[in-house]
Order: C-alpha cells, then structure tokens, then sequence
C-alpha cells in the first residue's frame, strides 16, 4: 500500500460551510497527522520508536557469559543480537548463538561458539 502525500489537513479544501466548527478540528488533529506520516515517510527506528535497551559490552577472552543492568520498566520479551566483533574489529568466522534469561531485572546473556582465545565487543538489544 502506498502511503498518500497529505500530511495535514488544510482548512481552504473544505467548504465555507464547515470551516466555523472544523477549523477546532484541524488545529486538534494536525499535529498527531503531521507526527504520524513522519513515522510512515521516515521510517519507525529503534531509538525513536521502540521500546527497547540497546546493550554494548566487552567480553574478555574464554568469557562467554555475562549478566546486565536492564533499565526498562517491563520485562523483556527478545533479545538479540545486533552485532559482535572481536577486539580488532573483525566479524567472527563462526556462527554464534545467544541464549538469554531475566532474572531480577537483570538479563544474564549465554553466547555459544565463541573463540576462547578472541575477545569480542557485543551489542544486543532487549525489546519490550
């Protein structure tokens, strides 16, 4: 579906008949239009948009464990994985795997296959 191009309503299209009453509704309505096609037209980001926690952590070689701060107010329904690179800024070979639990407003990350001897630079993000 394409979205159309009107963004607002614009009192002068409508006839002089109504504009007594719609312009209330216009100066009501404009702004939440406006905000709604700019979601639309520029895209719904993670940082504008959803409610999540982006997590950037350093894992120290033969680490493949590790629990963070959760700062939301509900509990996480995903985590995943945005990124790992290891410490020289390369992508790892192998396919590595999350597993996650929240416990006590804290979320303890598993990461399997991981080379013992590299360290890596995580970032996942935990969404409502």
């Amino acid at each position: 579906m394409k979205l159309s191009t009107v963004s607002k309503l614009i009192l002068e299209d409508y006839p002089d008949e109504i504009r007594s009453w719609f312009r209330k509704l216009v100066l009501a309505i404009n702004p939440f239009l406006e905000q709604v096609y700019s979601i639309l037209t520029n895209g719904v980001t993670l940082k504008d948009n959803l409610k999540a926690q982006v997590i950037k952590q350093t894992l120290p070689a033969g680490t493949s464990e590790v629990t963070i701060a959760y700062n939301l107010n509900e509990r996480p329904t995903s985590v995943v994985i945005g990124q790992i690179l290891t410490s020289g800024g390369s992508y790892p070979t192998n396919q590595i795997t999350l597993y996650w639990t929240f416990v006590d407003g804290q979320i303890k990350l598993k990461f399997v296959n991981l080379n013992s001897s590299t360290e890596y630079l995580i970032t996942v993000i935990a969404q409502v």
